[in-house]
């Protein structure tokens, strides 16, 4: 039954990571002048301006997305940047913002491009969680770039790897990251940086054995600073797809050794969240049941206090799927239903709380309150977003035992993939939605009592 109910969490999950990206209501910005949904509008007012276009990639499901709409997006140090550049916001789950994705992988979220908008060469790229100082010196060199002044050759060659990390040549993205760090300096500053998107490129390869490799070997060198401990994130991730091998439980034990020191690095609660996150799946790959719970305790226990913390309901609701994830495996999931019940009270629009709270009846075997939260995340989700849902709907129906629902629904679920604009993306999407399908209905449950 355990195996049923994951599948039930990666359904969500892995459109969450591949197809899509999240964000709070488009009022969140107010301070960032953003042209939503409209590469072509804002890709031709840039022209017009010849000013260099940012495009912010997010997601309806996506906690950074949220978290940095109301945090580090707002900062002086990047609403100076305001007038200096054109600004885009593209929702990875809209149907209008396909070609553009179908150029520019999304390969997590949120995901920053600078666009040089005459030509469109990336100037730079990042991918999830940044800090205030991360995103100005980011913008900082693409604006320099932009204005002809003249860039010494790392920042040139930083350039061209984020440009080919950017539109989908990830083996190229490596040898050019790899290349970077092979001629700098020990104690340059951006060199925990270029390592992030090294292994971010790795793990799109995918090269696992690579990823970790190049972890074991730059991580214990590098600064420690929240660019590191996301790097330690992405290790940890590597290391859970490692094949079931001897020498995967050596590789992990020296990478979680950098977990531990990288829980005690200064970070904002969501990047401590997510590597807690990264640290669980490795426990729970590793079949550490005694150290998967000791984890939990120390994530649960952190979490609670962050969430007590934090200002705005978008931080709050942003920890709640790691929330989920601690007392599932602590078995104090019912203690969490009135934190996600707020989230979704309090963030009315959002199809993320309604499906968090949603995962977690299902986790309880209360399938009707279930059935109904995941209704309402999928009444409120673009065409994207809602293949996955669906297909987290039609594993409840499967763990409720309700065979002949999971097959509608899951039908339904590729029906509405099959829908979507011809393209590599969503063809892949359509091909992960039967795979999934198909594993799905073999498994073929005892019906499950409700609770």
């Amino acid at each position: 039954m355990r195996n049923i109910e994951s599948r039930v969490v990666r359904i969500f999950s892995y459109f969450v990571f591949v197809a899509l990206g999240a964000a709070a209501p488009p009022s969140a910005n107010r301070d960032l002048p953003f042209i939503e949904n409209d590469y072509a509008r804002s890709l031709s007012d840039a022209r017009a301006r010849k000013l260099p276009l940012a495009v912010e990639v997010h997601s309806l499901v996506c906690p950074a997305c949220r978290t940095m709409a109301v945090t580090v997006l707002r900062e002086p140090g990047i609403t100076r940047h305001s007038p200096s550049f054109v600004w885009a916001k593209l929702d990875a789950g809209m149907l209008e913002n396909a070609e553009f994705l179908n150029r520019f992988p999304v390969t997590g979220t949120p995901m920053f491009l600078i666009i040089e908008p005459e030509t469109e060469k990336v100037l730079a790229k990042h991918v999830g969680l940044a800090d205030e100082g991360e995103l100005s010196e980011l913008l900082e060199q693409s604006l320099k770039e932009f204005r002809g002044k003249r860039m010494d050759a790392l920042h040139a060659a930083l350039t061209r790897a984020d440009h080919a990390f950017a539109v989908g040549q990830f083996v190229e993205a490596t040898k050019l990251y790899r290349e970077i760090l092979k001629d700098t300096p020990g104690d340059w500053a951006g060199r925990s940086r270029v390592a992030e998107m090294w292994l971010a490129a790795l793990a799109w390869v995918p090269d696992y054995p690579e990823c970790t490799r190049v972890a074991q070997a730059e991580l214990p060198r590098l600064r420690r600073n929240s660019a590191w401990v996301r790097s330690v994130g992405i290790a940890e991730f590597c290391v859970s797809k490692l094949p079931d091998a001897p020498e995967r439980a050596q590789v992990a034990a020296q990478v979680d050794a950098l977990g531990r020191a990288a829980l005690e690095v200064p970070v904002t609660p969501l990047t401590r969240a997510a590597l807690y996150g990264s640290l669980l799946a490795t426990r729970t790959t590793l079949k550490d049941e005694e150290g998967e719970k000791r984890l939990a305790n120390s994530m649960f226990q952190f979490l609670e206090s962050a969430r007590a913390k934090v200002p705005t309901a978008q931080e709050r609701s942003a920890l709640d799927s790691f929330l989920v994830r601690s007392a599932t495996t602590l078995g104090r999931l019912p203690q969490v239903l009135p934190y996600l019940q707020a989230s979704e009270r309090e963030l009315p629009e959002s199809p993320a709380a309604s499906a968090v709270l949603a995962n977690a009846y299902a986790s309880l075997n209360r399938f009707d309150e279930a059935l109904a939260a995941i209704d309402r995340a999928i009444s409120k989700a673009p065409p994207v977003l809602r293949v996955s849902l669906v297909s987290a709907k039609a594993g409840m129906f499967q763990k409720k035992g309700d065979s002949a629902a999971a097959r509608r629904t899951w039908d339904e679920a590729v029906h509405l993939a099959e829908e979507l604009p011809s393209s590599p993306r969503f063809a892949k999407m359509v091909a992960w939605t039967k795979t999934q399908r198909e594993k799905a209905m073999a498994a073929a449950p005892p019906k499950v009592a409700q609770p």
